[in-house]
């Protein structure tokens, strides 16, 4: 009879093991059946051994009998419906592996089609600035038509204004040439009237002479007959005729000297005239040098600050290149960085999934063993396992509100990238109104030295000698601004194969921003998985606390779960951690991943990340830090230390994680029934704000935990005996002192 319940024991553990977790209440259902008929064996039995007492030895033997032969046949029943339960059991298992083989093939399509979507967005991204591109160069082009027209109307205007001007100095020349011959018409006349006046009185004079002979030869004739008559008065008649000749010609030499007098004025203003307007027509020429050279002076100088505009814009342009390239660079370098830092962290993650796989493995192996209480652990599964598919809805709601966060940053920098275009093309159109209004006053610059060239072309006309000088000077000028106009226009090639290169930069940052989003998803994806394979974890932790709740209603006594304050009948260090106030608000932590179990105030928030529990202060809005209490569990399985080691690790430590360290006090308390270290230091992190940090330590098993509450030094005592409530609420799971 033992031998079939021993059987039977062992199939409905074979059951067990095989069906799972699932199969909790089929095989509870088995047993109660099996206790039944434990119960209706010892009752037959009784009355089997009531009836040999009496002496009924033969039919009791064959009731016996037949009550064994219909155990082994209810017992191949039970063995044949074992049997197909098991089989369902791995139809179910089965029907569930292809179920997730299924739900991974549709995450794949959604990955695929979400590859599919990120690509087809990105094309038609890069065909809407293709097109933008297009418009841009059309307007461009658009542009420079425009400024040609512009320049071609400037220079038929300039023409024009060319020929007016051609016109007016003709009419003034003509008007200067009338004015010539008038001024020398008068000179001609005014000669001609000196001349005809000299005539005249030359005229005069001869009248005068020959009346001066007529009176002289006749005086003489009367001499001669006064001479005839007597010979005194013949000599005295030509004594006075003489004299009289002598006379005539001396007032004819004062004549001559006057006219010839008057004659030399004449020709000296004549000469002062002509030196006058001679003169005059060096400092009109003079005047228009200086002005020619005073515009070449002005134009110089303009194109020295262009050209020095030009060169600062290109050097700027320079340098913004270079920050450009340092900034992908550094981004680069630390895209790699925190690649590898994944991979490595993703590395040591498998390993420590691993080796929790293997550990509880082996703590399942030690469950098969065990077989009380079956449907009460069953139902703490389920309830387990509803809590862990609520904390993965959580899980998600985090995620969908990550990917949220990151659609809004994606959103924000493509906010600031068509910022920074717009403000591209608003530099570009400044620099195009720079190089119209440069041409505007390269034009007019021209013109002023046309004009002045063509001034100095008609006077040279004239008769001056600069005529020659002034073409070959307008020829140098026009040469210059030949050369000028080529390195204008390499300049602006230059700058068009620089925008050409910052929009192939543009594109290439866009590519390497979907990538990020790429890779960003595939984190998400594979923390999903590590999310689940967490999960996975916590349910293998929670059967095997469950097999150890039962080693303990089986008599061997709980391992651990002592709260902090039960450690006052253990040592003879006091326990003085407040614990909270019984009328406070509270919430309730359990964590089957960390084993332990706290409590917080309502009002503080709790997160799990990177291996740690956090414990968050209120949000006050003058408040620059919040306060929190960390609780971080270090696993010591692969090099075991002891409480005194561990503590002068953790002091060595304190100068690593702060700066300006200063340490204020340190101790040993009992807590949790455990010998716990306590250690308050002060000092700086990145910034210059001074925080405050009180450590608690206790080692339980082969974990160290670390209990720590970091602060500002002026706000350290504000929420002190709250974190330190938090600090002695801590009940840990499967804990041995140390």
């Amino acid at each position: 009879m033992k031998k079939h319940l021993v059987l039977f024991i062992a199939c409905c553990t074979l059951v067990f093991v095989a069906a799972g977790p699932g199969g909790y209440v089929a095989v509870a259902i088995d047993q109660d059946n099996v206790q039944q008929e434990k119960t209706a064996d010892v009752q037959d039995a009784a009355v089997d051994a009531y009836r040999l007492k009496r002496g009924d030895k033969e039919k009791t033997l064959k009731r016996i009998e037949s009550r064994k032969v219909a155990l082994d046949r209810k017992m191949e029943e039970r063995l044949k419906r074992l049997e197909a339960k098991k089989l369902a059991e791995e139809k179910r298992q089965k029907a569930l592996e292809n179920k997730a083989r299924i739900k991974a093939e549709k995450e794949a399509t959604i990955r695929e089609k979400e590859e599919a979507r990120v690509k087809a967005a990105a094309e038609k991204k890069a065909n809407k600035e293709a097109m933008l591109k297009e418009k841009e160069i059309l307007k461009e082009a658009r542009q420079a038509e425009k400024a040609r027209k512009e320049v071609e109307e400037r220079t038929l205007a300039a023409a024009r204004k060319k020929e007016k001007e051609d016109a007016r100095l003709e009419r003034q020349k003509k008007k200067e040439a009338e004015k010539l011959a008038r001024k020398e018409n008068r000179q001609k006349a005014l000669e001609e009237k000196t001349r005809i006046k000299a005539e005249k009185e030359a005229a005069r004079k001869e009248k005068e002479e020959a009346l001066v002979r007529g009176k002289a030869s006749k005086a003489a004739g009367e001499g001669i007959k006064k001479e005839e008559s007597g010979p005194g008065s013949s000599g005295k008649a030509l004594k006075a005729a003489e004299k009289q000749a002598l006379a005539a010609a001396k007032k004819k030499e004062k004549e001559d000297a006057r006219i010839e007098s008057q004659i030399r004025k004449e020709a000296e203003r004549l000469a002062r005239e002509e030196k006058k307007q001679k003169a005059l027509e060096e400092k009109a020429r003079k005047k228009a040098e200086e002005q020619a050279l005073v515009a070449a002076k002005k134009k110089e100088k303009e194109d020295a600050r262009i050209e020095s505009q030009m060169r600062k814009a290109a050097e700027r342009l320079a340098r913004e290149e270079k920050k450009q390239k340092a900034l992908e660079e550094k981004a680069r370098k630390k895209a790699e960085e925190q690649a590898l830092a994944a991979a490595k962290k993703k590395e040591k993650e498998d390993a420590r999934i691993e080796n929790q796989m293997r550990k509880a493995a082996e703590r399942l192996a030690r469950e098969e063993k065990k077989q009380k209480a079956l449907e009460a652990k069953a139902r703490k599964a389920a309830e387990k396992q509803a809590l862990i598919e609520a904390k993965k809805k959580e899980k998600e709601k985090e995620e969908a509100l990550l990917e949220r966060q990151e659609k809004k940053e994606t959103e924000r920098l493509a906010r600031e990238e068509k910022k920074q275009k717009a403000l591209e093309e608003k530099a570009r159109i400044k620099a195009e109104k720079a190089a119209a209004k440069k041409e505007k006053e390269e034009a007019r610059a021209q013109d002023k030295a046309a004009k002045a060239a063509e001034k100095e072309t008609r006077k040279g006309e004239v008769g001056t000698p600069q005529a020659e000088k002034a073409r070959k000077a307008a020829e140098k000028q026009a040469l210059i601004e030949a050369k000028k106009k080529e390195k204008e226009e390499a300049l602006l090639g230059r700058q068009e194969k620089k925008e050409a290169e910052r929009l192939a930069r543009e594109e290439k940052k866009q590519k390497a921003l979907e990538e990020k989003a790429r890779i960003k998803a595939e984190k998400a994806a594979a923390k999903k998985e590590k999310e689940e394979a967490r999960a996975r974890e916590k349910t293998a932790r929670s059967l095997e606390k469950e097999a150890k709740i039962r080693e303990s209603e089986a008599g061997k006594g709980p391992k651990g779960a002592e709260n902090i304050n039960d450690g006052d009948a253990q040592g003879d260090m006091p326990v003085d951690v407040p614990a909270f106030p019984e009328d406070s608000e509270t919430t309730d932590y359990d964590s089957p991943f960390y084993e332990l179990k706290a409590k917080y105030p309502s009002n503080w928030k709790m997160r799990e990340v990177r291996g740690m529990v956090q414990f968050l202060s209120p949000v006050d809005e003058n408040d620059i830090f919040g306060e929190n209490v960390v609780i971080g569990v270090d696993d010591m399985s692969g090099a075991p230390l002891s409480f005194e080691e561990y503590n002068a690790r953790s002091l060595n430590m304190i100068p690593r994680a702060l700066r300006e360290s200063n340490l204020v006090e340190t101790g040993e308390k009992m807590m949790n029934g455990h010998r716990t270290f306590f250690v308050t230091y002060e000092g700086k992190r990145e910034t210059d704000m001074v925080f405050k940090v009180r450590n608690y330590t206790f080692i339980s098993g082969e974990k160290a935990y670390n209990l720590t509450y970091t602060a500002e030094k002026n706000e350290f005592g504000k929420y002190l005996p709250e974190a330190e409530a938090i600090v002695s609420s801590v009940v840990v799971e499967e804990a041995s002192s140390n």
